[in-house]
């Protein structure tokens, strides 16, 4: 059983999950894959009433940064993963893959509250990286399929999502979805509604990170490789690394480099207590509900089982929360932009700038996404995606009582005709070379899985 989240309205939070067993279902092997995740992540924050602040396809994984209005993340997730899976097993059928029926790996997906402008920030600048540390591209913005620009946070100035053609995949209605991509308010908050200075700092921070993660590369003789890689990526290719065991994901982020300094800490063990008392108290309350007290208070953040149910949950936190209380909409950001004092900007990008500085170097492992040739090792595992799928042995009988295969037959008299044909002009052949090439090509994009691949749902 997984462990109990809470879901608490205007609450930022950064969500990230992976495919199963890492492959590069996510990668632009189709341009359709980006298409498809960005039209249905406008159309579940549209459907749920969620702030999306930005996300992003990284091959094996996603990072989004919502803010839902209410107590209903859980729908979100829901439906943009859940469609998601369906459209892209349908994508990959239309294209003549088997389609591998489940698309998300088992473990619960990433859920972890940002608590404070340094954490946004920080959180922002590693999503943002992250293809540039899985090695394709030196700058963000050139990874196929991805177009999201801060630009788009600017009031005004909406960005429209089509649904992509995908045979055997539609939804009914929104055909086409209008999203306003919008920063966290912590962000507003901080920066006192200047959407152009958040930008403006953001961009020299992305760009100190991005020269940190390339000299890295650099020194291990690593140079990007390009996008026209990224797009050659087969949807079945995994690491060629081994798989870490994960862990627990973290419930909440602090500031930009952890629990650094005494009032830090001091928040962070508030959190974690307000955790443990809430896992605790939920555990207490179902277990009351089972034995039939249909009564029972669970504890405030509560969703899944009060709504299922119809069960009674506290309608407030409590007065000192920090974890589990919730946070403020972007309206009343703006209303009291005039009376807040907030921490000095300065002091936030020094400290998000220092976190970069000191954690650049290991983005590249940290995405989980080293798909590199060189890494590859001469072994059975790393020839099986392309190579040509194995064909059953049918012979036929040749009429002189001796049998063939039918392989052997068709080149016979393929041999036959060439031998009697007449000649041809060097035009004609190269017709028939591109022929040759197109169907060669055609054999090599059907070999979707291998024969130890476990067997699609």
């Amino acid at each position: 059983m997984t462990e109990p989240r809470p879901a608490i309205p205007f609450a930022t939070l950064a969500l990230s999950r992976r495919t199963v067993q890492r492959k590069a279902l996510l990668a632009p092997w189709d341009k359709r894959v980006a298409q498809l995740w960005d039209y249905l992540v406008a159309w579940s924050a549209k459907k749920h009433a969620v702030m999306v602040s930005h996300t992003v396809l990284v091959l094996n994984h996603q990072h989004s940064v919502v803010t839902p209005k209410a107590r209903n993340i859980a729908d979100y997730e829901r439906d943009v993963h859940g469609l998601f899976a369906r459209g892209l097993n349908a994508l990959l059928k239309e294209q003549g893959f088997e389609p591998v029926g489940q698309i998300w790996d088992n473990q619960q997906p990433v859920r972890m509250r940002l608590m404070d402008a340094a954490a946004s920030i920080s959180q922002h600048i590693y999503d943002r990286m992250q293809n540039v540390a899985a090695g394709f591209v030196d700058k963000p913005s050139l990874m196929p399929g991805y177009d999201f620009n801060r630009e788009y946070w600017i009031p005004g100035r909406p960005l429209a999502r089509k649904m992509p053609k995908i045979e055997g995949f539609s939804l009914s209605g929104w055909p086409e979805v209008t999203i306003q991509y919008q920063p966290e308010p912590a962000l507003v908050a901080q920066f006192g509604g200047d959407i152009g200075a958040l930008n403006r700092r953001l961009d020299e921070l992305e760009k100190g990170a991005t020269k940190k993660i390339l000299s890295a590369a650099d020194a291990l003789g690593l140079k990007p490789r390009g996008a026209a890689a990224a797009r050659r990526m087969h949807p079945f290719d995994e690491p060629q690394t081994a798989a870490k065991k994960r862990g627990p994901a973290p419930a909440f982020r602090i500031g930009a480099a952890g629990v650094s300094c005494p009032e830090k800490r001091k928040r962070s063990r508030h959190a974690w207590g307000e955790r443990r008392a809430f896992v605790g108290q939920n555990s207490e309350a179902r277990l009351a509900y089972k034995a039939g007290n249909k009564r029972v208070l669970f504890p405030y953040g509560t969703d899944k089982i009060v709504r299922d149910l119809n069960a009674q949950m506290k309608t407030q936190a409590e007065p000192d929360a920090y974890w589990m209380a919730p946070g403020p909409s972007l309206d009343e950001v703006y209303r009291e932009l005039g009376l807040a004092n907030p921490r000095d900007v300065e002091e936030v990008l020094l400290e998000c700038a220092e976190a970069i500085e000191a954690e650049a170097g290991e983005f590249r492992e940290a995405t989980d996404a080293d798909y590199s040739p060189r890494a590859r090792t001469p072994d059975a595992r790393s020839e099986h995606n392309r190579a040509p799928m194995r064909q059953p042995s049918i012979t036929i009988d040749t009429g002189d009582g001796t049998k063939m295969d039918v392989g052997e037959a068709d080149a016979a008299l393929t041999r036959e005709r060439s031998s009697s044909a007449e000649p041809t002009s060097g035009k004609s052949r190269s017709k028939r070379r591109r022929k040759r090439k197109a169907r060669s090509t055609k054999r090599t994009r059907n070999t979707g899985r291998r024969a130890s691949d476990p067997p699609s749902d």
